[in-house]
């Protein structure tokens, strides 16, 4: 019940009531609802793993074969993937402390909610 006017029973006067706080989360509170994390983290993570596989698969074919191959693939794909995929990361990073900061918002008007 969004600024439903009610009357105080004891002096008969209106009061105005604020929205509850199920419905704060529906609205979002006055800020954006966060996007969803999901999917943007899997495809950060299997464009990091394509990247590792790609040198694997380089290293394979110039004879760089066995477990030096494999560690030779996946030290060369960590800077690799740092700067290829650095707004992927910094989105996601974005998203999820926006999450964060809703999830400690909600906590908040729950404790208070409680009280």
């Amino acid at each position: 019940m969004v600024g439903v006017a009610t009357s105080d029973s004891a002096s008969g006067a209106p009061t105005e009531e604020g929205p509850t706080p199920a419905e704060k989360r529906a609205a979002g509170s006055g800020t954006t609802a966060a996007k969803p994390v999901g999917g943007l983290m899997a495809a950060y993570f299997v464009g990091r793993f394509g990247v590792f596989v790609v040198l694997v698969v380089i290293c394979y074919l110039v004879h760089f074969r066995g477990f030096p191959g494999l560690i030779a693939s996946a030290l060369v794909s960590i800077p690799i993937s740092y700067f290829l995929f650095r707004g992927w990361r910094v989105e996601l990073a974005q998203r999820m402390a926006v999450k964060q900061e809703q999830k400690l918002r909600f906590k908040e008007e729950f404790k208070t909610a409680t009280d």
